[in-house]
């Protein structure tokens, strides 16, 4: 076939069936790349350094039980049939605890444990007060204003009284309280150590506390003089107590009976 001057043979098109055989190919090509260098490795590569990391784990577990059976051939019985201040030397050993080296340890956990008990304590009375009639709640004294107090008032009221009804022989009055305050912070425990107890063979725990709050409480009643007749005359008691720091050292001996 004859083209014109000035033209350019048509390009020549791949069939439908040339293609598809030249991209299965290529595909095949692909695929063979990616196994062989992703699945195919050196085999006797690869189970010498299988064997090698076996051997390695063998040896470090038989090292691991080697030294427990070592710490266990070391181990000492209870010595029962030595003294007793060899027995508490074997118990601190076992422990180990040195009472000349060890530092005070802090008990935070006591602490918090102290604050829930008086924070319970203080919303148990004012629960129970709720069910105890106050005669003198209508005048409440200045220094029982706050309900609290008022609460707290009410109830040693009557715990007081009750403690004390029929066990005076009429010689003395009702108590009144004038003036409470439990305080609103809690106690603090710090520095717990051991220490040779003051009993041959002995250990003592010792706990620092500091107690800073205002603990207040007044207290008024009357003597009753009953002759020549009853409520003859009166003498006026009045005791008021105050703390404001209570601090100290609280120390548990710890010892073997018969010590």
């Amino acid at each position: 076939m004859a083209y014109g001057l000035g033209h350019s043979p048509a390009p020549r098109e791949l069939t439908f069936t040339q293609g598809f055989v030249a991209g299965q190919l290529v595909l095949i090509l692909l695929l063979a790349f990616l196994f062989r260098y992703f699945f195919m490795t050196n085999v006797p590569a690869s189970l010498e350094k299988q064997r090698a990391d076996l051997i390695a784990r063998t040896e470090t577990m038989q090292k691991s039980l080697d030294a427990r059976c070592k710490a266990q051939k070391q181990g000492r019985a209870v010595p029962y049939d030595q003294s007793l201040e060899a027995r508490i030397l074997d118990m601190l050993q076992r422990t180990h605890y040195d009472m000349s080296a060890h530092p005070p340890e802090s008990v935070d956990w006591l602490t918090l444990l102290a604050a829930q008990i008086i924070y319970g304590y203080r919303e148990s009375i004012l629960q129970a007060a709720q069910h105890i009639h106050d005669p003198n709640q209508g005048m409440p004294l200045p220094s029982l204003q706050t309900p609290e107090k008022a609460a707290t008032k009410r109830v040693l009221e009557r715990a007081l009284n009750g403690a004390v009804g029929g066990h005076t022989m009429g010689l003395l009055d009702t108590i009144t309280v004038t003036d409470i305050n439990f305080g609103s912070q809690y106690p603090t425990f710090s520095n717990a150590r051991f220490r040779p107890s003051d009993k041959p063979n002995g250990l003592r725990l010792e706990v620092d506390f500091d107690y800073v709050d205002t603990i207040s409480i007044g207290l008024d009643t009357k003597l009753l003089l009953n002759f020549p007749r009853l409520r003859f005359g009166s003498l006026a008691l009045a005791l008021t107590l105050r703390i404001e720091r209570f601090a100290g050292t609280a120390a548990v001996e710890v010892g073997p009976r018969g010590a």
